[in-house]
Formats: C-alpha cells, sequence, structure tokens
C-alpha cells in the first residue's frame, strides 16, 4: 500500500498575519478481476435488484408453481412464466452488461492503478488514461463495504476505491469531507 499525508501551509506577508493548512491524502489504489467484479454485484444487488424484487419474483414463482401443480393451463399461466421467464433473462443481461462494461474499463486502463487525492474541498483520481477532479457536492451516495467503498456520482455511476490501499486516516478524512459537503444541504 502507498499512502502519503501532505499538509501545506500558507503564511501571508501583509499585516495580517494568516496561516492556513491544507491537507493532501494520497493512495494508489489497485484493481483486479476479483474485486471489479465483487463490486459490480454489490452494487447491481443493492441498486437493482434489492430484497423487493426478489420477494416480487418469488411471489410470481410460487403462483406459477401452484397454478400449474393444480392443473391450471389457461392464458393465466403462460403470462405468468413469460413474466418469471423475461424477468429473469433481462435481470441476467442487465447483469452481464454491467459486468462486462466495468471488467472492459479495467483492460482499456491497461495497468490497474489510480492514484487516489483527497482534499478539503475536492478530490482527483487519476490513471494511465486520464485524470479527474470533483468537488464533494458530486457525491451522490457512499456505499461502504468490507473490502471496497462505492462512491456514487449517481443512481448509475459510481468509482469503486479498494479498502485495502486506502488507510484508516484517509478513510476518516473522506468521510469528514463528505459529510462536511452535505452540512450545506441539509444531508
Amino acid at each position: 500500500m502507498a499512502y502519503m499525508l501532505y499538509c501545506e501551509a500558507t503564511v501571508r506577508s501583509d499585516s495580517n498575519f494568516h496561516k492556513l493548512t491544507t491537507m493532501r491524502h494520497i493512495a494508489i489504489l489497485h484493481y483486479t478481476d476479483e474485486l471489479v467484479r465483487s463490486a459490480v454485484l454489490s452494487f447491481f444487488w443493492r441498486n437493482i435488484v434489492s430484497w423487493k424484487f426478489i420477494v416480487a419474483l418469488a411471489v410470481c414463482i410460487v403462483s406459477l408453481v401452484l397454478l400449474l401443480a393444480s392443473g391450471d393451463r389457461s392464458w393465466i399461466v403462460g403470462f405468468v412464466g413469460t413474466v418469471v421467464f423475461f424477468t429473469v433473462l433481462f435481470v441476467a443481461m442487465l447483469y452481464s452488461v454491467l459486468l462486462r462494461q466495468a471488467l472492459h474499463k479495467l483492460r482499456v486502463l491497461g495497468n490497474p492503478i489510480s492514484t487516489f487525492i483527497v482534499e478539503e474541498q475536492s478530490f482527483t483520481v487519476t490513471s494511465d488514461i486520464g485524470s479527474s477532479t470533483l468537488n464533494w457536492s458530486a457525491i451522490y451516495d457512499i456505499w461502504q463495504f468490507e473490502r471496497y467503498w462505492l462512491l456514487l456520482f449517481s443512481k448509475a455511476q459510481f468509482i469503486t476505491l479498494p479498502l485495502g490501499d486506502i488507510p484508516e486516516e484517509m478513510r476518516a478524512y473522506l468521510l469528514e469531507r463528505l459529510r462536511a459537503s452535505r452540512a450545506g444541504k441539509g444531508g
């Protein structure tokens, strides 16, 4: 794990003496296929599938089984069977697309390493293919899992932060900055 903490101080030389201190946490993040697969599955389960979907699908499947067991072969059985089939097919295809896109981005990255910089007003992610600096207000939500965190920019966009590469001090500072950015929004 590569981690750096920089403290910068700026002093004005006029009659008003001010000392401004800026903290900058820097971590080198390492990505693997397994990490990406796990992050996509977590995102997919929590954001798209969820327990409500599973309950609804289970009700449909139980209804279909009960109708078939009672000997019913009406159009209702066909309809419920079609709904169950296409729902499962759609969910499987959606997961497959999300996973393929995420793994493709990992392949395009070439060297699966990025630099993550956390500062007071913003954070920066830099890799071999580019760099992006965003204000904390760009974060829609943060989902904390055991091995990684997902920073969500919307209900459909996120980045993965592997926790093995981010020390506790940096995690605490990140959460503090995120809370501070939400304070002005009533969140």
